[in-house]
């Protein structure tokens, strides 16, 4: 029978009354499991700190495409035939010049021709003159006339040039902004997607982490919880084996100190006595 089913035994035996041997027994049990704290031989289960986490790496948008512009002044009507005007009129006035000039050599022409033949102040020679002023006047009035009709007829053809140039270029700018656009939207979108994905594995990383940490400790709580439930029956187990080894072996116990230099416990005493006790010898430093 083993010393703890011994044990117990006299256990039971004492709720109703037991004899003095068994008595000593239970008094062995008593003193050795009243120094068996189960405090003594609980553990506490490991716990795994929680990790640091994981932070996404977050990347900024690119600086935004400049759309090209193609640069370019629209005039109106009045303002190409004034700059077409700058440009012509010294020809009109150098024109309108050379015709005054004409007609005064025609004039001195024939005032020369008539006093040449008495005829100075004749009526002839008044109606040469006036015939060489209307002359005049009236090619100037047409070089003027056909000048401001040039000027017309180029400064509508100069405004309708600049007016298309200026709508192909409104057309081409609006095509560069809506290409720019277009890759702006890209990459803005290429980014937070990026951004975006970054921080779901992050998240998962840290999720997968924590609950990982979590199974680990529940694991060691559990392993702690089911080693220290066991501790109060093992205690009693070895009270009771040990009391039952103390009253086998002797009824009484003798305690030797002894020691050597180096504080190795040495071999115990020899027993002492009359020869019919069983003394085992307790030896401490």
């Amino acid at each position: 029978m083993a010393d703890n089913e011994y044990g117990q035994q006299l256990f039971d035996l004492s709720i109703s009354g037991a004899n003095k041997a068994q008595k000593r027994y239970l008094k062995y049990y008593n003193e050795i499991r009243n120094q068996l704290s189960p405090d003594q031989y609980k553990i506490t289960a490991q716990v795994i700190a929680d990790p640091e986490k994981m932070y996404a790496q977050q990347i900024e948008a690119p600086d935004k495409i400049q759309a090209e512009r193609v640069n370019m002044d629209r005039i109106n009507l009045g303002e190409a035939a004034n700059e077409l005007d700058q440009y012509f009129k010294p020809y009109l006035q150098n024109s309108m010049r050379q015709i005054r000039q004409d007609v005064a050599r025609q004039r001195a022409a024939v005032d020369a021709d008539a006093y040449a033949r008495g005829m100075g102040s004749s009526t002839y020679l008044s109606d040469q003159k006036n015939e060489l002023y209307r002359g005049q006047t009236n090619a100037l009035e047409n070089a003027m006339s056909e000048y401001y009709n040039q000027l017309g007829q180029r400064a509508m053809s100069m405004w309708d040039s600049n007016e298309n140039r200026w709508l192909q270029a409104q057309l081409q700018n609006a095509a560069n902004q809506l290409t720019a656009d277009e890759l702006n939207a890209s990459y803005a979108n290429r980014v937070a997607e990026f951004n975006a994905n970054a921080l779901m594995n992050a998240d998962q990383y840290n999720i997968d982490n924590l609950l990982r940490v979590a199974m680990q400790n529940a694991q060691y709580a559990a392993q702690a919880d089911q080693y220290n439930s066991g501790i109060e029956q093992w205690l009693e187990e070895l009270a009771w084996g040990r009391a039952g080894q103390m009253y086998k072996l002797k009824p009484k116990v003798r305690t030797v100190v002894k020691t050597d230099n180096s504080g190795v416990a040495q071999a115990p005493l020899p027993p002492q006595g009359d020869g019919n006790d069983a003394y085992v010898e307790e030896v401490r430093f």
